[in-house]
């Protein structure tokens, strides 16, 4: 539908959405490479919720789902070869759970710390 509309760019993998749903970073990998596959670019929202936070567990938890992006086996773009990510139609976004939609007072130092 999105391609039909000619939107190119989407938001996929809102930290909400995933932690509600138990979306496993695997299954959030996939869909990121089928939008690609479908000619769609798309804003990967990766973060970790509150109880992740408080753990310490931010960076291993964030590089998971990265990682789950990055090891996707894609097809050729205008700037990779086959099989690597291409660079030019995925754009990473930290979206934490506890973030959205209330103030939770950590904000301010949330992004610095994902850098």
């Amino acid at each position: 539908m999105l391609v039909n509309l000619d939107m190119p760019w989407f938001i996929l993998g809102h930290s909400e959405r995933r932690a509600l749903l138990n979306e496993s970073n695997e299954f959030f990998g996939d869909k990121v490479a089928y939008a690609l596959a479908q000619g769609l670019k798309v804003i990967a929202c990766v973060g970790e919720t509150l109880e992740q936070r408080e753990a310490g567990s931010t960076m291993d938890v964030v590089a998971a789902q990265t990682k789950a992006i990055a090891e996707m086996d894609f097809g050729p773009s205008e700037t990779s070869e086959a099989g690597d990510l291409p660079v030019d139609y995925v754009v990473g976004l930290d979206e934490a759970a506890y973030i959205v939609g209330e103030s939770t007072g950590m904000e301010q130092n949330h992004e610095e710390e994902i850098k």
